[in-house]
């Protein structure tokens, strides 16, 4: 089967997750820490696929995570 090298459009996990270790291990921290996180960017900047790379690393026998996915559309 073949990789694509760049998946865009839809949140990504994986092998097609690249990058963002400095951003993934402050994620990571917080979510240890007990500290609410808001992630607020342009759309198509990777938010979602950061914060599910990250819970992928999340103990959750320690840490309960609320994921709130929330999209604003103007009338």
């Amino acid at each position: 089967m073949e990789r694509k090298s760049f998946v865009y459009g839809v949140p990504v996990i994986g092998y097609n997750f690249t990058g963002r270790e400095e951003e993934t291990r402050r994620l990571l921290a917080d979510f240890q820490g007990g500290i609410n996180v808001i992630l607020m960017s342009p759309r198509r900047l990777g938010k979602t696929s950061l914060v599910k790379h990250t819970l992928q690393q999340v103990d959750r026998k320690q840490v309960m995570v609320v994921y709130v996915d929330i999209c604003l559309s103007k009338p």
